[in-house]
């Protein structure tokens, strides 16, 4: 597969640009700051099931995270106008929304229609941009950064504590495929849980905007497109306790330039060293489709995913 070798070329270009910015340092001003920050998130992540065709949708889950709360670690340096900045940020578990589950038979009729309570279990990112920035203005209050860069995102989810209608032959009343909310479909008062775990590799490209006022403030807006993206999830159906039915199923997706992110950044300078910042960064795309494993074994169906993100962080940057 094009994946792996994908990886290695990206992270052979970024340990390249690493060398050069460390080499131009030793001929420019060297800067570092470090920023803690606490933050929230707010998601919606899906997950679909195709026809061999791609035409037809046979399963849509939806995972909701409203909110998910944060803390992190941001290393920001420059060495003159070359920028590098690093970090990682972490969730705390717990409830974090509600997950829906629908299900279509082939003549596009949703019989199953299923909400579960989502919780968070394990959800971090790594991410690291390098930039350079040209100034503008009588005092250099302006700037534009052209960037690259990489995010590593993990997300897991377990959904519990669900009901919902079952209107598909083996459920219903009268033993046809029905509609979900017809009178011949059957409330399931508990339903079993569904795990879900998605690890996602993004690279960005673009710029951003920065404007300084009064020495005070400054207001930093970029917008970035995805070169490549990769994202990789296995979803958990569990069954009744010691049964054997539980089933897994595995799904790959590779991308190009469908997912989009988009930052806005105030800050305040109460000292010299010391500032604070609130940030916010929308990550977004549309489904990307790909393949479907049921276990190990690979299907002729397809599988799909999107990402709709937004992460809200206060911080305080602290510069040395």
């Amino acid at each position: 597969m094009f994946i792996i070798p994908m990886k290695k070329q990206i992270l052979a270009l970024i340990f390249i640009t690493i060398l050069n910015c460390v080499l131009f340092a030793q001929k420019s001003e060297v800067s570092v700051s470090i920023n803690p920050n606490i933050g929230v998130t707010f998601a919606n992540h899906g997950e679909y099931i195709y026809s061999p065709s791609g035409k037809k949708l046979y399963s849509y889950l939806e995972y909701q995270v409203e909110p998910l709360f944060t803390a992190g670690l941001l290393v920001n340096s420059s060495f003159g106008p070359a920028q590098l900045s690093f970090g990682a940020d972490m969730a705390f578990p717990g409830r974090c929304g509600t997950m829906y589950d629908s299900d279509w038979n082939l003549l596009g009729v949703k019989t199953t229609y299923t909400i579960h309570e989502n919780n968070a279990q394990k959800n971090y990112d790594f991410f690291m941009d390098l930039g350079w920035t040209f100034r503008l203005g009588r005092q250099n209050q302006l700037g534009i950064t052209p960037k690259m860069g990489i995010l590593y995102c993990y997300d897991s989810f377990f959904a519990q504590n669900g009901y919902g209608w079952y209107g598909g032959m083996d459920y219903s009343k009268n033993g046809e495929d029905n509609p979900w909310d017809s009178e011949y479909a059957r409330k399931a008062k508990k339903c079993y849980p569904v795990e879900l775990e998605r690890k996602t590799f993004y690279t960005f490209i673009g710029f951003d905007f920065s404007a300084t006022i009064r020495s005070k403030f400054t207001i930093i807006a970029g917008s970035f497109i995805a070169p490549y993206a990769e994202i990789s999830s296995t979803d958990h159906h569990h069954s009744k306790p010691g049964s054997g039915n539980d089933f897994y199923i595995n799904e790959e997706q590779a991308c190009a330039f469908l997912r989009f992110k988009e930052i806005l950044n105030i800050s305040y300078a109460l000292t010299s060293n010391l500032n604070i910042n609130l940030s916010g960064t929308w990550i977004f795309g549309p489904i990307s489709k790909g393949l479907l494993y049921d276990f190990d074994e690979l299907t002729t169906q397809l599988s799909g995913s999107d990402v709709n993100e937004i992460f809200i962080k206060l911080g305080a940057d602290f510069r040395f």
